[in-house]
């Protein structure tokens, strides 16, 4: 499901579209294949996040672009301050393919509140997704990381801060944990009663299809086995296992819809 390649020189550093991480749009290579991407220098942590993410939600059937773990080599990247800082020679980054498509923090047309409610309620993934950032525990959805094509089409990026964060220690993964959904929050704010409870009908849905995903074989295909300790991997499989019993009753918590009693949201 994560393809394997390597980066090729002469990708250009984001700039206006920049986030956190040094971000690169350049070629790929997959096979035989040459592919127009986006090419992030990630941390450890944040690599496995983007690495898993990405497959559990693209077995479930979300809207996510085809990721790539590529290699990268310092003759090809010279000024890469990551690179640099750490004395590296070659080192494994996330890479996601590029479409044509523009996040909705940058699209004018969507900077108002109303505008994103129509953005929503357009797509068809609106609840599922809400229930996956809860899956994966992603308290990161802000409008950067939706891209947005034509109406009713959006596609999820940047998970490097699923998991509970991109900085988690196993001990840490407690699969109960409460984390801030923003899909979710929406859905308590536009939503009217009805359609809250056609929602909760639809996450039920889409968790009972979370629940058949093979969670181990997901991390082979993610190949994050290679990248994680047994004591993090063994961490991180079971709060994935685990947490998606308790995704449902977390979302009926957000719509104010009576469930298992969890405490307040933050």
């Amino acid at each position: 499901m994560i393809e394997l390649g390597h980066a090729l020189p002469g990708g250009t550093l984001l700039t206006v579209d920049k986030g956190v991480n040094e971000t690169y749009r350049g070629l790929i290579e997959v096979g035989s294949a040459r592919l127009s991407a986006y090419i992030k220098f990630l941390p450890s942590r944040q690599l496995v996040n983007e690495l898993l993410a990405s497959v559990l939600g693209r077995i479930a059937g979300l809207p996510i672009p085809r990721g790539f773990l590529v290699e990268v080599h310092r003759a090809d990247y010279p000024n890469s301050p990551l690179m640099a800082a750490h004395g590296l020679t070659v080192m494994p980054a996330f890479a996601v393919e590029a479409i044509a498509c523009q996040s909705a923090l940058r699209r004018l047309d969507l900077q108002s509140p109303t505008a994103r409610e129509q953005l929503l309620r357009a797509w068809p993934h609106w609840y599922s997704a809400a229930a996956f950032d809860d899956w994966i525990a992603n308290a990161d959805r802000h409008p950067g990381n939706l891209l947005v094509g034509a109406p009713g089409e959006a596609w999820l990026i940047d998970h490097s801060h699923a998991f509970t964060g991109d900085k988690w220690q196993a001990v840490n993964l407690r699969p109960d944990v409460v984390t801030q959904n923003q899909l979710g929050k929406a859905m308590a704010i536009w939503l009217k009663p009805p359609e809250k409870m056609l929602a909760m009908q639809t996450c039920h849905t889409v968790v009972q299809r979370f629940s058949t995903v093979d969670t181990v074989r997901a991390t082979r295909l993610a190949h994050v086995v290679t990248q994680l300790s047994n004591l993090d991997l063994d961490a991180l499989t079971n709060f994935v296992i685990e947490r998606v019993h308790s995704v449902a009753p977390r979302i009926e918590s957000i719509l104010g819809i009576p469930g298992l009693p969890l405490g307040p949201v933050p």
